[in-house]
Formats: structure tokens, C-alpha cells, sequence
């Protein structure tokens, strides 16, 4: 594959990350990668030129598994999205997400994020074994690894807060 055709497929992936990412949360407020949060728009879209631009003439295999994890993202941020409607901020749809959990105990709201984390590695390891391609393989680890981590840093940080805020409450 040249490598113009590499860049326009990268660039048609970060293109569909960032346009998602603006739709979610126009503000950065969303955004996990803390990073990409304090780089701001300016910086994210610096980012990802540098990644089109360079990384086709570095590595084909980089840029595959680039363009997994963006498209991974794009999916996500979609999904984020179609949820945030029925909220009137961003800081309300994070606090109903995570006092619903607080609910409950951890390990049951732990649990649907272990097993969206497995899916996709058993999925990218499934991609590995047909197609011989460890980089498709590395973007759904690096892509499920990401979100697993910052949902459960999440959980955690909301799930002690809330559990700080009712005792507060009760005294």
C-alpha cells in the first residue's frame, strides 16, 4: 500500500476520532485522555496531523493500529453522545452514570466493564489469529486497555465520593 494511501485512511480514522469527540463534548469537558484534555483543541488537532503526516513513513503496522484504536474511539465517543442527549450537562450525565453504579456493589458495577474490556481483546485476538496481523490486534488491546483503565479510575474516584458524601450526609 503507498504511503499517500496510508495517510488518507489514518486521516479518515483521527478525522472520524476528533469530529466524534467534538460532537460528545465540544468543550473537552468528556475527554478521558487527560493529555489530550489539556492540550485543548489546537493541540489535538496538531496531534493528529503530526500522526498522519509521519506516521505513514514510518510504519505501516503503527498506522493500522492507529487507525483501529480511532475508529474504536470514534464508536465510543458515538455511543457517549447518543447518551449525553438525555442530560443537560456534561457534569449531570457523569454524576447519574456514576452515583447509578455507587448503587450498587462494586463488583457488579465493575463487572460490565470487564467483559466490554475482554470482548474487545478476545476480538482483536480472534483478528491476530485469522489474519496473521499483530498491529490490528495491538489497536483493540491498546484501544480496551485505555477505556477499562480510565472507567475504572472512575468508578473508583466517584464510587469513594459518594460513599464520603452520604456519610457526610448522615452525620
Amino acid at each position: 500500500m503507498a504511503v499517500w494511501q496510508l495517510m488518507v485512511i489514518l486521516a479518515f480514522a483521527r478525522g472520524a476520532d476528533v469530529l466524534s469527540t467534538w460532537i460528545t463534548s465540544p468543550d473537552l469537558n468528556l475527554e478521558a485522555n487527560p493529555i489530550m484534555k489539556r492540550a485543548g483543541w489546537k493541540g489535538i488537532l496538531i496531534v493528529s496531523a503530526v500522526l498522519v503526516i509521519g506516521l505513514p513513513l514510518i510504519s505501516r503496522d503503527l498506522v493500522v493500529g492507529i487507525t483501529v484504536t480511532s475508529f474504536l474511539v470514534a464508536v465510543n465517543n458515538a455511543r457517549i453522545a447518543s447518551k449525553k442527549q438525555t442530560y443537560e450537562t456534561d457534569e449531570r450525565m457523569s454524576e447519574s452514570i456514576y452515583s447509578a453504579h455507587v448503587r450498587l456493589p462494586f463488583l457488579k458495577s465493575f463487572l460490565p466493564y470487564l467483559v466490554e474490556f475482554l470482548s474487545y481483546i478476545a476480538l482483536g485476538s480472534f483478528i491476530v489469529f485469522v489474519t496473521g496481523d499483530w498491529y490490528i490486534g495491538v489497536g483493540f488491546f491498546v484501544y480496551s486497555s485505555y477505556i477499562f483503565f480510565v472507567q475504572t479510575i472512575g468508578l473508583l474516584a466517584n464510587w469513594g465520593d459518594t460513599l464520603k458524601k452520604e456519610k457526610a450526609q448522615e452525620s
